[in-house]
């Protein structure tokens, strides 16, 4: 029995064999392939090749065993309370959605994490839409350790062009960090790659109280813990970070405070600012500072 399916909006622009991977979760990619070979899978009545890219509108015709019919429904389940409250939200249209990460909840479900993450406080918060295969989706990531801002692309265009718009530079990213050690400066930048990748991080120096300063941070590239990495190479490493060999602290003292980018759909200018939180402020004044 053939099996047909409407491509939504939020799911055009995927590629068909990705598509399909969604749709069917229990198949294998080779499966896949061979599905597409043998012409059991067609779009507008027409044969596909793998790389063929969906449009809005578009009628996906699959002759595939039952079996292999389970559309994936998000894992996570809500996280008990009010949703709202447990998910500050920043800034939402159609295709965005900004939220207020918390320090000590993880991005994305994985070992020691638990039901409770990001993404499941994401879809309790915007419930079920009518695409088959796209979610909504946060299109970067904080350390579990970090507060802050996130960008999550709440239609397929809008995660799309926020894609984009990272992979571009075209996001300004500013953190507020406390670090402890001594500076050269009281500005600098930090430019050594990470992983073999170029990361740069520049910086400016806002309050001190012996040998811990508040810093302002921008960074211009998204590696993995980069403001912890470059921050602990100069011998001034974050305030809490165990990785890094930080001094203790009750958390990481590390917040995503501003990012600034065109909107991905209209390019409309946007400004988000996460407001520093109670215990980010409390700790800072543990060390004799306060924001300016």
């Amino acid at each position: 029995m053939a099996d047909d399916h409407r491509i939504d909006p939020d799911d055009a622009g995927q590629r068909l064999d990705r598509y399909l991977r969604k749709l069917m979760p229990r198949a294998t990619l080779a499966h896949v392939y061979k599905l597409i070979r043998k012409g059991r899978v067609r779009i507008n009545g027409a044969r596909g090749k793998p790389d063929t890219r969906l449009g809005a509108g578009d009628l996906v015709t699959m002759q595939v065993g039952d079996e292999l019919l389970a559309v994936p429904t998000p894992g996570p389940v809500a996280p008990a309370g009010d949703v709202a409250a447990s998910l500050p939200v920043l800034h939402e249209d159609d295709d965005l959605l900004v939220v207020d990460k918390p320090a000590g909840l993880a991005v994305h479900a994985g070992s020691g994490v638990g039901s409770d993450h990001l993404v499941a406080r994401i879809l309790a918060y915007l419930g079920e839409g009518q695409a088959r295969a796209f979610r909504p989706a946060p299109a970067h990531r904080l350390d579990r350790g970090t507060s802050g801002a996130v960008l999550v692309g709440k239609s397929g265009r809008g995660l799309r062009g926020l894609t984009r718009l990272l992979r571009e530079g075209h996001v300004e990213k500013h953190y507020d960090a406390v670090v402890c050690g001594r500076l050269p400066a009281s500005r600098g930048r930090f430019t050594e790659p990470i992983d073999g990748k170029p990361a740069d991080t520049s910086w400016e120096c806002v309050a001190r109280s012996g040998d811990h300063a508040l810093l302002r941070v921008r960074i211009a590239t998204g590696r993995r813990h980069q403001v912890r990495i470059h921050f602990a190479a100069a011998g001034a490493s974050v305030l809490g970070d165990r990785r890094y060999h930080g001094r203790p602290a009750a958390r990481l003292m590390l917040h995503a405070a501003e990012l600034a980018l065109p909107h991905p759909v209209s390019s409309l200018a946007l400004a988000i600012v996460a407001p520093v939180p109670d215990d980010f402020l409390a700790e800072l004044s543990r060390h004799g500072m306060r924001l300016p």
